[in-house]
């Protein structure tokens, strides 16, 4: 799943992401998408 911006969908419901048994990297805000990328690791 790639950044999701929730101007290019019709539905008003936001978009959550579940990361199971895995490190996941939650990307939050206007991060770049080429050089430094921003994000937040959750570990289990």
């Amino acid at each position: 799943m790639g950044l999701h911006q929730d101007r290019v969908e019709r539905s008003p419901a936001p978009v959550v992401s579940l990361s199971l048994g895995d490190t996941g990297l939650f990307r939050l805000g206007n991060t770049p998408r080429y050089g430094v990328e921003g994000g937040r690791a959750i570990t289990p």
